[in-house]
Parts: structure tokens; C-alpha cells; sequence
């Protein structure tokens, strides 16, 4: 599955963010993976170091939920 993320952001700046489901024993493992980082221009290099704390954040958020 493959998406934009672009919250509070314009569209045309939205980088890819791939997210594979991969089954591991009786749970389910997430493998998130952004790209076009180059979209958001100057502020490419923030943006990015910034993402896994977010990604860790939001995905918590959904851990062990069914």
C-alpha cells in the first residue's frame, strides 16, 4: 500500500510513504518506508529527521489495537 503524507502541508510537497504488512508469527509487523524527501525543498533535511519520532508517535497510537 502506498500513500501521500502532506498533513498541514501543501500536496504537491507530499512525500511517498510505502507501508508493507509483513506477518511475523501470530503478530503482524509494519515496515513504513518514505520517499521524495526532495518535494519538500528547503525543508527536506528537518522534515526527515523529524518523521520517526512522528511515525513513532502516530503508529503507537494503533499498536496492539484489532
Amino acid at each position: 500500500m502506498a500513500f501521500t503524507w502532506h498533513p498541514g502541508r501543501d500536496p504537491e510537497t507530499a512525500p511517498d510513504v510505502e507501508v508493507r504488512f509483513i506477518t511475523v508469527g501470530e503478530g503482524t509487523r509494519l515496515e513504513l518506508t518514505p520517499t521524495g524527501w526532495e518535494r519538500l525543498g528547503a525543508d527536506a533535511k528537518k522534515a526527515r529527521r523529524s518523521y520517526p519520532l512522528g511515525w513513532t508517535y502516530v503508529l503507537n497510537c494503533w499498536a496492539g489495537r484489532r
